[in-house]
C-alpha cells in the first residue's frame, strides 16, 4: 500500500522512495538550470537529496502551497555554492567555539571546587554534581528535570574510555551512584557533553559558580546561562552538519544592540549570526584571538545571497527581486 500525504495547495506526492535517477528527473523538470541529467545523478549519489532540498526550497516559487517549480533563472551551482559556503561557515564556527567550550569546562571545574572549598563542603573531592538536590526543582510539582540531568551525567561518565576519568570508577559497585561517586569534578568535565555543562550551570541552586565564571571573563551575568545554552546549541548544530543558511536558530541568544560592535552586519531575530556575535563577546572576555572572526566576516562580505540567508532566517529572493 502506498502512503500518500497531501500538500497544501491541492497537489500531493507519493511518500515512497525515489531512485537518484528519478530525483534528477524531478529536479530538472522543475526548471533547474546549469546541470545535465548525468551530472545531477552522480551528484545525488554523493549528496542527500533532502539536504539539497533544504537550500533549494528557498528558490522555488511557493513550495509551502505545492508549487515546487524553481524561480526562473535558478541555477544548480547557485544552490550548491550556498551549501559549500554553509559547510565552510560551520567549520569556522566550530573553530570559534571550541576554545570557548574548553575554557568554560575548565572554569566550571575550577570555580565549582573553589566555591565548595570556601564553604568547607565535605563533598568537594567527590561527585557532588550527581546530587539531584543541588539542582533547581519546582516547588509545586517536580517534573524530574534534576533527576534527568543526573541520569544524563551518569550516562556521559559510563561512556567515557579516558583513563584519566575511568581510574576513579568503583568497578565493583553495581549502583551508578556508588560506581561514579569518587569521580572528581575536574575529571568528570572531560566526560560530560557541553550540553550537560550548560544544564548544570542553568539548573544549579547555588549560582555562585556561574556568577564566578561570568565575572572572571567580564560577561553579562543576567544572560550568561542562556548565552552558554545558545552557544552550545549552535556548536551542536555545526558538529552535526545542520543547515544554518536561511534557518531559524532554535535557541538564539537574545539581541543586544551593543554586540553589533563585533560585526557590522545587523542580524534579524532568530538568526545564527546573533549567537555568533555572542561567541565573539565570550572570546574577547577570555582573551582569545579574533582571527576566526575575520574569516566569518569575510564569508558574509563575499556573497550577498549567503549573507542574506545567514542574517535573516526568513529571507527569500523575492525580497530583493
Amino acid at each position: 500500500m502506498v502512503r500518500r500525504m497531501t500538500v497544501r495547495g491541492g497537489s500531493d506526492v507519493d511518500g515512497v522512495h525515489k531512485t537518484v535517477e528519478e530525483l534528477a528527473e524531478l529536479t530538472l523538470n522543475r526548471g533547474l538550470l546549469g546541470v545535465n541529467r548525468d551530472d545531477l545523478i552522480l551528484w545525488f549519489k554523493h549528496h542527500n537529496y533532502y539536504r539539497f532540498l533544504g537550500y533549494a526550497k528557498t528558490f522555488m516559487r511557493d513550495p509551502k502551497y505545492g508549487d515546487k517549480n524553481f524561480i526562473a533563472g535558478t541555477r544548480f551551482d547557485a544552490i550548491t555554492g550556498l551549501m559549500e559556503s554553509d559547510s565552510d561557515l560551520r567549520s569556522a564556527i566550530l573553530s570559534l567555539i571550541f576554545p570557548v567550550e574548553r575554557i568554560l569546562r575548565t572554569s566550571y571545574a575550577r570555580i565549582a571546587y573553589d566555591e565548595l572549598e570556601s564553604k568547607n563542603d565535605p563533598h568537594r573531592d567527590h561527585a557532588f554534581y550527581l546530587d539531584p538536590h543541588r539542582y533547581r526543582r519546582n516547588d509545586e510539582w517536580d517534573d524530574g528535570e534534576a533527576d534527568r540531568l543526573v541520569d544524563d551525567i551518569i550516562r556521559d561518565l559510563s561512556r567515557s574510555r579516558d583513563v584519566n576519568v575511568t581510574k576513579f570508577f568503583n568497578r565493583s559497585a553495581t549502583v551508578p551512584d556508588y560506581r561514579y561517586a569518587n569521580v572528581p569534578v575536574w575529571a568528570a568535565v572531560e566526560a560530560m557533553s557541553f550540553g550537560r555543562i550548560s544544564r548544570i550551570l542553568e539548573l544549579s541552586l547555588d549560582q555562585d559558580v556561574a556568577r564566578g565564571i561570568a565575572a572572571e571573563y567580564s560577561l553579562q551575568w543576567d544572560r550568561f546561562c542562556s548565552d552558554v545554552h545558545a552557544i552550545c546549541d549552535l556548536r551542536n548544530r555545526c558538529a552535526h552538519h545542520d543547515q544554518l543558511w536561511n534557518r531559524q536558530c532554535p535557541s538564539p541568544a537574545r539581541r543586544i544592540d551593543r554586540y553589533t560592535k563585533y560585526s557590522h552586519w545587523r542580524p534579524c531575530g532568530g538568526s545564527a549570526q546573533m549567537t555568533i556575535m555572542t561567541v565573539y563577546r565570550f572570546r574577547k572576555g577570555m582573551g582569545l584571538p579574533d582571527a576566526e572572526r575575520a574569516t566569518i566576516e569575510q564569508m558574509l562580505e563575499n556573497d550577498e545571497t549567503f549573507r542574506n540567508g545567514i542574517l535573516n532566517p526568513n529571507w527569500h529572493p523575492r525580497q530583493h527581486a
